[in-house]
């Protein structure tokens, strides 16, 4: 997700948000759009996490056999993973980021991501 809140593409506005853990520091909310995507991060000082994505536009992929457009035999094929309805979910093994891979007639349509934010 990281890589592709690079692209120069997106549209960013920023919100100052209170640190939880300190006082009187300000970090930043960040959203980026674009089209049908919107990337939500939260950047520290030194750091930028994103932890909320909704990718609707083939512009952007998660490696090369995730990305909006693609067939759903590939995605099957490449993760090795039957699909039975129209949303197939992906963790990690600590269950602290969700992708939701949305179908519709045999397509990828969406990709949904929501990560974990301390």
């Amino acid at each position: 997700m990281e890589k592709i809140a690079l692209d120069l593409k997106f549209e960013i506005s920023k919100k100052p948000i209170k640190n939880r853990h300190v006082d009187n520091l300000l970090d930043t909310i960040v959203t980026r759009t674009y089209k049908n995507t919107k990337l939500t991060s939260y950047k520290a000082e030194s750091e930028e996490w994103v932890y909320k994505a909704k990718i609707g536009d083939a512009d952007f992929e998660l490696n090369e056999f995730l990305k909006v457009g693609t067939k759903e035999y590939v995605v099957e094929k490449s993760l090795a993973k039957g699909i039975n309805n129209d949303t197939l979910k992906v963790r990690n093994l600590e269950q602290t980021s969700v992708f939701n891979l949305i179908f519709e007639s045999g397509i990828l349509k969406s990709i949904e991501y929501d990560g974990y934010l301390d």
